[in-house]
């Protein structure tokens, strides 16, 4: 382990790290307890059965993505991690998108913690890069299969047109425009043309204003360029099953949110076309609040929360689900990797000290 990936998972196992969006959310959480709360609101809630059962149907389908991205995880790196190994390191992926800013997202911590797992820097980084893709995809064509069922007002409440001038409607275009830029940018040099992404990378890196972010620019096209040889070495049922696993993944996380809406309000049915719409919601909430500063949105999620379901259920019911959501789907993964971490930690350390004797008395 080098000294630089010391200095990294350090800092992501770090209390302070853990401590900041649990803080963050709770003071959030008090502030709209606060403002929201409505007695009468509280109680047209449903709490009975049918709670128990959708609250417990979203728990099983947020174990189902976690179980698809483990799969994913394992076919990605060949059968080198078994499922029991990629399960814990999803919990460690996880943990540390839940400690990064939204936009950042867990992906440079993991190229480090995948090659502590004797996996070559080279392999790392192909499964980190083509899981932004797989996502990315995953993204692009479900809003462009969605928009034409559900309509525009899948972004945001009222929102009748993809012209619309509402705030939450123009971000939510210009983040889909960026995420299908560099979508095609890392497909187009992943599957198509490395080589032209390498050399347009370096131009750019040469330049003066770009010359600070030189090597990071330069080390992206060549990690391109080992992804891609990486993946044309691949077949078809690689991608596919990567696709599959990637789509059922993203799905059950965004299911969770209807389904916690059954559960809670009690003058909502369950409907398909509106579960899809109140699916596709989640998943535009998700982009828009993709940039958020704080980590994994700690704070920011649970304020626009309201603002997204306010045709489904009231101010009061919208906070309460939020909790919900925000404890199963968020906090869940910064108290599990909060005590995995170290652990995995001290296990590779372990593995390297027994590893270096052997090589001693070799």
């Amino acid at each position: 382990m080098t000294k630089s990936s010391k200095k990294s998972l350090s800092e992501v196992s770090k209390p302070t790290k853990v401590l900041i969006p649990i803080i963050l959310g709770l003071a959030v959480v008090a502030y709209l307890l606060y403002r929201n709360f409505d007695l009468e609101q509280f109680r047209n809630l449903s709490w009975n059965r049918r709670t128990i059962f959708y609250i417990g149907l979203a728990i099983v389908v947020y174990m189902i993505r976690h179980v698809a991205l483990s799969y994913r995880l394992m076919i990605m790196s060949d059968h080198h991690f078994s499922f029991k190994k990629s399960v814990q390191l999803i919990f460690i992926w996880e943990f540390a998108s839940a400690i990064s800013p939204t936009s950042l997202g867990g992906s440079a911590t993991a190229t480090i913690f995948l090659a502590q797992e004797k996996l070559s820097a080279a392999r790392s980084m192909t499964i980190v890069i083509y899981s932004i893709v797989l996502d990315t995809l995953y993204f692009i064509v479900t809003f462009i299969f969605l928009i034409p069922i559900v309509g525009a007002i899948l972004v945001y409440p009222g929102v009748e047109s993809i012209f619309s001038s509402n705030p939450y409607n123009i971000s939510f275009y210009i983040i889909m425009l960026f995420m299908l830029s560099y979508g095609v940018f890392f497909f187009y040099g992943l599957f198509i043309s490395p080589e032209s992404i390498q050399k347009t990378l370096n131009w750019f890196a040469k330049r003066k204003l770009l010359r600070r972010w030189q090597d990071k620019i330069e080390q992206t096209a060549s990690d391109i360029t080992v992804s891609s040889k990486q993946l044309r070495t691949k077949g078809t049922q690689f991608h596919v099953k990567n696709s599959i696993l990637t789509g059922v993944a993203w799905f059950c996380k965004f299911l969770t949110v209807p389904l916690l809406i059954f559960a809670i309000a009690q003058l909502v049915e369950f409907d398909l076309f509106e579960t899809l719409k109140m699916t596709a919601r989640n998943q535009s909430m998700y982009a828009i609040t993709a940039f958020s500063p704080t980590p994994g949105s700690a704070g920011v999620a649970e304020v626009v929360f309201a603002n997204f379901y306010s045709d489904y259920i009231s101010k009061t019911g919208a906070t309460f689900i939020a909790i919900i959501w925000r404890l199963m789907t968020y906090y869940v993964y910064l108290f599990a990797g909060f005590i995995i971490l170290p652990l995995w930690i001290k296990s590779i350390m372990q593995r390297r000290k027994v590893e270096k004797l052997e090589n001693i008395n070799d």
